[in-house]
């Protein structure tokens, strides 16, 4: 920027003068720029001086000449002084690394583009044909399909639909040409009705390792549900037990239910089969699978018990609060007064036990344990417990009480006979208080129902304390078999107190439980525990309870007696691998059988007879009749002849070879019929038995296993007669359950000591 000023203009008015002050405090600010310019910016600034100088020249000539016509020139040349800013310097845009090149963010079509043909037109759709009757080509069909105008010469209706694509709006019906705008009666396309209500009491059990799953068809649910109450009558058959346990855990295909209760019913059913056997994980399952948008307060029992046998306290004293809201039974009344003492409220305990009393009869046990628990909860934080109560009264065997004397810390040194509710057997079981006569008895009831956990019972077996005098006693005892009373419930509400029981006295529960003592010691006398083990052995075939004790026996014998050094007598071993058998552990049943083989055959005569009285059982449970069989079945019959027995039990044997398909000579069957015709034994009801066999003919399955589980429920395996064992193997192998079949045949075969 070069700035120039004048005599003239210095010698104007005051605005001028101000001008110029202003230039010459603007060039004294920028001289210092100035001189800072390099050598370079000078000489382009005196080049640019020159050019300027010339160009003013130029413009004054006309000046002088009027100065020589003695004219004064306005401006006078004077000399020029520059002031420079400074050079400008190139702006330089800022550098950053590269982006690559953008990326598309459009939708992209789900495949690739022209991977799809046209599909072939079909029935409505308008083809032009060629003359020859076929269809054209496809480049044919989209020229033939260009838009052409109607008979007033106006092209048909067309608009751009969302993506910018031109569009017919007219559609082809039926040959016919629609137009898409009219309005058209849609009413054909509402489909109007109810919503099916989705059915959860068919629903499998979770999480449970089950054998079966059956889905039962062609069945009423009422026709179902009778089907579970009879799968919940006890059978004493661990087989038949856990086959009712499978098939009231299956999935269930039911026609739809008129409405919740019905719902609620089949639910209900299936809990009952879950209770009666003492299964409690099938019983939490089931319940723990429904779902959780529904209303269940019509199974608020089961609920509530649930949370009692899982130890939530909490839940159930909620269930309970709102349940006294609506319903009256006493068991809210009983449940809301233990929630009440476990909080420490004497006030509302006492409100309760006045409704109580003045409905029903309450027994001193449950004084005392409100009383108690009271006590525990009024302790303060850190306080000394106070000292142990021992309840006078028999504890009544059901969930809620079982769940108080855990919680009072109570020792209880008896429990009633009546068994109110199985499941709550295992719960009194896990109670530390409980004595060992207590224990003992509820052991063998659950055993002599064959609904027993084996390793529960060998858990029990191991932590009984017993004094050297008592197993020397017990050892030297004889084993008359006269030590149980095996009436079982039949009542579906259990919790009730409907079902009596008579169970077990005290000795003879006591005696079993030292035997079973004996044998399940971590270092036990090997003398004292095979002589415990053939005692209980014997003990168990007198009362028909083998098969239900087996499982148990598997468990505390392993695995100390398989790392024994001293192998057992042939016997003993014989003993375990039936046991094995019946209990499930195939594995366990064949080392047993091989040890038994291994022994040195031909010298022993025991161990001969022990081998070859065992090979039915091995052949029945391998299934597998080989070129052998009939020659081993043979060579068993031969062994057999100094058995009192031997005819009975020959049938018996012969009869479940031929129900499995596992053939039998004929001059072994003509060898028996030079024996006895008719057996002793209980003879079965000619109504039951004929609606079994006419059942089987039906290929009717839910009546079938009706009438065998009503058979079994009121018979054990040790009762029934060769001609009925035939038939009971062969129709359940005929239903499809063989594997429960060849199970059932060897408990009724070890059950009458085969």
């Amino acid at each position: 920027m070069v700035v120039r000023f004048s005599k003239s203009l210095i010698l104007g008015g005051t605005g001028i003068r101000c001008l110029v002050v202003t230039g010459f405090l603007i060039g004294g600010f920028f001289a210092p720029l100035t001189a800072q310019d390099s050598a370079d910016q000078q000489d382009t600034t005196d080049e640019a001086a020159v050019e300027q100088s010339q160009t003013q020249e130029t413009e004054l000539a006309p000046n002088e000449a009027d100065a020589s016509k003695g004219q004064v020139p306005l401006l006078a040349p004077e000399r020029r002084t520059l002031y420079f800013i400074g050079p400008r310097f190139p702006v330089e845009r800022q550098q950053g690394p590269s982006i690559g090149k953008p990326k598309v963010i459009l939708p992209q079509p789900l495949v690739a583009r022209g991977s799809l043909s046209v599909p072939v037109p079909t029935q409505g759709e308008v083809v032009i044909p060629h003359d020859d009757g076929e269809a054209p080509a496809l480049d044919e069909q989209a020229e033939n399909a260009a838009p052409s105008e109607d008979a007033d010469g106006t092209p048909p209706l067309t608009e751009p639909d969302q993506l910018g694509r031109i569009v017919d709006n007219t559609s082809v019906q039926n040959g016919q040409s629609v137009d898409p705008l009219v309005a058209i009666d849609d009413s054909s396309l509402v489909l109007e009705g109810d919503l099916l209500q989705i059915d959860p009491s068919g629903l499998p059990v979770s999480g449970l390792d089950s054998s079966i799953d059956t889905v039962w068809q062609g069945y009423s649910r009422d026709e179902i549900v009778v089907f579970l109450g009879k799968l919940g009558r006890v059978s004493r058959s661990p087989t038949m037990n856990r086959l009712g346990d499978s098939i009231a855990s299956s999935s269930f295909t039911l026609p739809q239910p008129e409405d919740e209760a019905d719902i609620v019913a089949f639910i209900r059913a299936r809990l009952d089969v879950f209770q009666s056997h003492a299964n409690r994980q099938a019983y939490l399952g089931l319940i723990e699978g429904l779902p959780a948008d529904r209303d269940w307060s019509a199974l608020a029992h089961h609920v509530a018990r649930a949370h009692l046998l899982k130890g939530e306290l909490t839940d159930a004293c909620l269930i309970a609060e709102n349940e006294r809201a609506s319903d009256d039974d006493i068991y809210w009344v009983r449940l809301a007064a233990f929630c009440m003492a476990a909080t420490g409220n004497r006030t509302g305990v006492d409100f309760q036990l006045g409704i109580l009393e003045e409905t029903i009869t309450l027994e001193p046990a449950f004084y005392q344990l409100l009383d108690q628990i009271l006590v525990e909860a009024e302790q303060p934080t850190g306080a000394v417990l106070p000292p142990m109560v021992t309840i006078a009264e028999a504890l009544p065997a059901d969930i809620l009480t079982a769940t108080m004397a855990r919680l009072a810390r109570v020792v209880v040194p008896d429990v009633q006979e009546t068994i109110a509710n199985p499941l709550a057997v295992p719960l009194l079981l896990e109670n530390p208080m409980l004595s060992r006569p207590a224990q003992s008895k509820l052991v063998n009831y659950l055993v002599s129902l064959g609904v027993a956990d084996g390793a529960a019972v060998a858990e029990f077996a191991r932590a009984l304390q017993t004094e050297e005098e008592e197993r020397t006693e017990v050892l030297a005892e004889d084993t008359d078999g006269s030590a149980a009373n095996d009436a079982t419930p039949d009542s579906s509400d259990i919790e009730a107190n409907e079902n009596a029981d008579g169970g077990l006295d005290f000795d003879d529960a006591v005696r079993r439980a030292i035997l079973m003592a004996i044998i399940a010691q971590p270092a036990p006398s090997y003398a004292e525990a095979h002589d415990a083990l053939q005692k209980l052995w014997t003990i168990a075939g007198d009362t028909g309870q083998r098969a239900s004790v087996s499982s148990a026996l598997v468990a505390m014998t392993m695995p100390g007696f398989e790392k024994n050094s001293e192998m057992p007598a042939a016997t003993l071993q014989a003993i375990l691998a039936r046991a094995a058998q019946l209990s499930g552990d195939t594995k366990a049943a064949a080392n047993w059988s091989r040890a038994l083989r291994n022994s040195v055959a031909g010298q022993d005569e025991d161990t001969d007879r022990a081998l070859i009285n065992l090979w039915p059982l091995i052949a029945i449970r391998d299934g597998e009749a080989t070129t052998d069989t009939g020659r081993n079945l043979s060579l068993w019959w031969r062994a057999q002849s100094e058995v009192d027995s031997r005819f009975r039990k020959a049938n018996l044997v012969f009869s479940v070879f031929d129900a499995l398909d596992m053939p039998v000579p004929d001059d072994l069957w003509g060898e028996l019929e030079a024996g006895p015709a008719v057996f002793e034994g209980r003879s079965v009801a000619p109504s039951v038995w004929r609606a079994f066999l006419k059942s089987l003919d039906n290929a009717d399955p839910v009546y079938a296993l009706s009438s065998l589980f009503g058979l079994l429920s009121q018979s054990t395996p040790a009762d029934l007669p060769p001609s009925v064992v035939s038939t009971l193997i062969a129709g359940l192998k005929q239903l499809g359950f063989e594997d429960h079949a060849r199970m059932l045949a060897l408990e009724i075969l070890i059950s009458q000591k085969i």
